[in-house]
């Protein structure tokens, strides 16, 4: 009897450690930063006239997002896309500016717009595997 307890201890510390090892496996992915999630979510609200030049932020949500359009419309139409999501806590462009060259026509294709989107998302969007 004493050999059989001496096993089964010895089995339960293995199987103890290895619950240990899992319980924290799942904390680390519960703390896990999906950057695909963010990048998922801003193709899916990214009107098709606007394209992304730049990008700061972090993953407190806060983010800027240099971008170009087609006409000063863009602007509007993507800051009411981006505030039409239940994730976006804020949207704002403060300005925008003409990427036209004066030497070409203005029915040119190469003429657009310029401007830097301000915007805070809920940084939930990070935590959840597969969104």
């Amino acid at each position: 009897v004493s050999k059989d307890i001496k096993a089964m201890k010895s089995e339960s510390d293995q199987v103890l450690a290895f619950k240990q090892r899992v319980d924290l496996a799942d904390a680390l992915l519960a703390d896990h930063i999906y950057w695909t999630n963010f990048l998922s979510w801003l193709e899916k609200n990214t009107l098709s006239t606007v394209s992304y030049g730049g990008f700061s932020g972090g993953i407190n949500g806060i983010y800027q997002l240099q971008a170009t359009g087609q006409t000063f419309r863009d602007i509007s139409w993507q800051t009411r896309a981006f505030l039409a999501d239940p994730s976006v806590v804020s949207a704002r462009v403060d300005s925008g500016s003409s990427t036209r060259n004066d030497k070409k026509e203005q029915t040119d294709a190469s003429t657009g717009v310029s401007f830097a989107v301000n915007l805070k998302i809920d940084p939930k969007i990070f935590k959840a595997a597969g969104k």
